[in-house]
């Protein structure tokens, strides 16, 4: 205790210092230049004799000079001189006698001065020395402090290849190189939930999402590739930027096969391509996130019906958004949840415009628990041989929105190195920067603050590396249950990815993930126990809304409980083969969201606005003249938006 309160006093004293260094260092000065002006006062009566001195001798030599010049006079005028030379040999002594004294005096001052000075600067200079001594006391305690933090931190977080190691008595040298290994396993996608159903040959879809590494653009492509595959005339758009890291083979196809049969339409040039020689889609797709909702950035004129498939992770939208998804540009607005057709209708969007569509991955080939192929990945990584009897996991992009604070916090607070138990946090740099910086920073916040012991923390590992797509699956395997304690989801895909794997998952019940998680409705969350259960995992409760974003954003959005995340961790963890069987079902709840499934969906929306609504307008349009046609082919916006269509659930067959 009196080590503790010695190291607080040290280290209140060092900011102190740090704080106050200028402000020390005038005082300083000024107390030097107060004992200074002090010494000087205390010398001034030995300054007032030697001026009387030197005033008395400037006397006497000026009465010498007089007596002197006289002195000639006389002697050119008589011959006796004896007196004279005598007076004047007298006075000469008198003269060098008083130069003498003054000398004597000024000698013995100047020691006197000298002795004073000395003494005040050895005075200044011992007590600069004993605060200097004092400051690097303070320093060295500090220094000692954070040394022993940095030391522990550096210790048990050390960077190995792209992984970070975060475990107490983990030998480095056991640590292995990543090895890029890509699967290219052949295209075997199920797409039987859509090869039944017929569609309009003639049919023409354009569907624009966002390039690079994005969940849009991958989202994008998982909706898209079962329509393709089915024979479908759909293209994406032609990115320059691809991801080759995080696109399944499958999809890479898919991509290559687009860019060959793509419809040859130069994009329009005001000056020179008039609108009868592009290309015009009977539908096209917006999906673009960072362009905002329902914007219409890559909506070059072409298409005839115009849909925006938008989302939002908070509870409402701005209202320039609402004002452009009730605008004549756009058509329909799918959303993927139920939580976002409240919100926006809630904002003001028109409700007749919103359909909630949710998103789909490949449940059968890729994220499924029988198809895993014989790779470990954590071995890959270097960290093999480090898995305990129970392993956490959690995805996602590193980010203030993920809650990534609340969850270190729960699973640090909760378990401890007695506990056979780790944490994989597999992430990567978003908005708020490198994801190590932030990590090591909050753990000496919470050791600092007594809420976490450094001498006891549990097992953890920080994997920041890009892994290939082919792996993921492989790397949810190795777990045993998944965490997403977010303040808020559009959708969540990593949880649904987790549940088709199996792994028992724990999200925040708020928002776009209770869609296929812990369910939207009221009535969903009736009849839980006190752990939150439900056919495939824990609904996390929520502690309160506070504005999204930190108040950047529209709407509110959750902060989850970390008290009860503790106790669904603890529960998981006591209780493994229930959380293992709850699991299980997750999968059975995720299946409505295959790929194959949601694109049925998806395509039984297309037929009804080309059959009911874009073939009758292009078929009047053929009936008139030239000049009527070449008008009518633009896309009949004003007329059809909010055109009433039957709203499917992802609930209806």
């Amino acid at each position: 205790m009196v080590a503790l309160l010695l190291s607080m006093v040290f280290l209140g004293y060092r900011f102190a210092s740090a704080v106050n260094a200028t402000a020390d260092e005038t005082l300083q000065k000024l107390h030097a230049k107060k004992l200074f002006d002090k010494w000087e006062e205390s010398n001034m009566p030995i300054k007032r004799k030697i001026a009387t001195v030197e005033e008395k001798l400037r006397d006497l030599s000026m009465e010498v000079a007089t007596l002197t010049s006289l002195l000639n006079e006389s002697l050119e005028k008589a011959k006796p001189k004896s007196s004279l030379e005598t007076r004047l040999s007298d006075l000469r002594v008198q003269v060098n006698s008083l130069r003498q004294s003054f000398n004597n005096m000024s000698v013995n001052a100047m020691e006197t001065m000298q002795a004073q000075k000395k003494s005040v600067l050895e005075s200044l200079e011992s007590q600069y020395r004993n605060f200097e001594d004092k400051y690097r006391q303070v320093q060295d305690s500090l220094r000692g402090m954070e040394g022993r933090f940095t030391t522990y931190v550096e210790e048990n977080f050390n960077r190995h290849g792209s992984v970070h190691r975060w475990i107490a008595g983990v030998d480095s040298e056991d640590a292995r190189a990543i090895i890029n290994t890509k699967s290219s396993s052949p295209d075997s996608s199920n797409i039987n939930a859509i090869s039944a159903m017929s569609f309009p040959s003639e049919m023409t879809i354009s569907w624009r999402s966002e390039c690079g590494c994005t969940g849009i653009g991958l989202e994008a492509m998982n909706l898209v590739y079962p329509l393709w595959k089915a024979g479908v005339k759909i293209w994406l758009n032609k990115c320059d930027k691809g991801c080759d890291y995080a696109m399944p083979h499958e999809l890479k196809q898919m991509v290559e096969s687009m860019d060959k049969t793509r419809p040859k339409s130069p994009r329009r040039s005001y000056y020179s391509q008039s609108q009868n020689q592009r290309h015009i889609y009977d539908i096209v797709v917006l999906h673009i996130a960072y362009a905002g909702i329902c914007s219409t950035k890559d909506d070059e004129g072409d298409g005839r019906y115009v849909i925006s498939r938008s989302m939002y992770e908070a509870d409402s939208i701005k209202k320039s958004e609402v004002e452009r998804c009730n605008s004549d540009s756009i058509n329909e607005v799918w959303v993927p949840t139920e939580f976002n057709v409240d919100g926006f209708a809630r904002a003001g969007v028109n409700p007749a415009k919103l359909y909630q569509i949710g998103e789909g991955i490949d449940m059968y080939e890729t994220w499924n628990p029988e198809k895993i192929k014989n790779i470990n990945v954590l071995a890959k990584l270097g960290i093999e041989n480090t898995k305990a009897g129970w392993n956490f996991f959690s995805l996602f992009k590193f980010e203030r929105r993920k809650n990534w604070k609340g969850l270190l916090e729960s699973y640090l607070t909760e378990f401890s190195n007695k506990d056979d138990v780790c944490f994989f946090l597999k992430t990567h740099e978003g908005w708020e920067g490198n994801p190590e910086d932030w990590i090591k920073r909050y753990l000496r916040e919470l050791m600092s603050k007594k809420i976490v012991n450094s001498k006891t923390l549990p097992c953890i590992y920080l994997i920041d590396s890009m892994i290939d797509a082919s792996l993921l699956p492989n790397l949810f395997h190795e777990m045993d249950a998944f965490l997403l304690p977010s303040h808020a989801e559009g959708w969540g895909l990593p949880a649904l990815e987790a549940m088709a794997m199996e792994l028992p998952i724990a999200v925040t019940d708020w928002g776009g993930v209770t869609q296929f998680s812990s369910g939207y409705s009221a009535s969903d969350r009736k009849g839980r126990d006190k752990w939150g259960r439900f056919p495939g995992g824990y609904a996390i409760r929520v502690s309160h809304l506070e504005p999204a974003f930190d108040g950047n954003g529209a709407g509110q959005w959750a902060v989850p409980s970390v008290s009860h995340l503790r106790q669904i961790m603890r529960h998981m963890f006591e209780n493994q083969e229930t959380a293992r069987e709850s699991g299980k079902l997750g999968r059975q709840r995720a299946l409505k969201y295959d790929r194959n499934a949601v694109a049925a969906r998806i395509l039984r929306n297309f037929n009804e606005i080309y059959t009911d609504i874009v073939a009758p307008k292009v078929e009047a349009a053929a009936k008139k003249s030239q000049q009527t046609a070449s008008t009518s082919s633009s896309k009949p916006r004003s007329s059809t938006s909010g055109t009433s269509r039957t709203h499917y659930l992802d609930n209806d067959n």
